[in-house]
């Protein structure tokens, strides 16, 4: 379930970064790339997570999951958020060339315990 909904945004990110940057700056490219990834804001079919929301904080994109009670169990910010960020390096390690940075937010049971990963500027090793 969870590996699902990673190589579902995994795709997603795959043809945003595809397309060519028009936007000088990084902040403008993650900007574009939140615009371009709304759709994916929601239940996932198939899936017990949602993603809560899509947003840009200067060269960070910001993905809020959601998932159900305990599925962070024995998970720091920081594993939860290099799970997200390798499923996104397997079609997207591209996104980093180009100085973004991805930080994941993660809640559980419909928006509880708040964990905020670190800003990732790169593929985990």
């Amino acid at each position: 379930m969870f590996k699902k909904a990673v190589l579902v945004a995994a795709m997603c990110v795959e043809l945003v970064v595809a397309a060519p940057v028009i936007a000088s700056q990084t902040s403008d490219f993650v900007t574009e790339m939140v615009g371009a990834l709304q759709f994916m804001v929601g239940k996932q079919e198939g899936s017990d997570f949602t993603i809560v929301s899509i947003k840009a904080e200067d060269e960070v994109l910001v993905l809020r999951v959601d998932g159900p009670k305990g599925w962070r169990r024995d998970k720091s910010a920081e594993e939860l958020s290099e799970l997200f960020v390798s499923g996104f390096c397997e079609k997207g390690s591209e996104l980093f060339d180009k100085g973004v940075k991805i930080r994941v937010e993660t809640t559980e049971d419909t928006g509880s315990g708040l964990m905020v990963g670190p800003n990732s500027d790169h593929c985990p090793a």
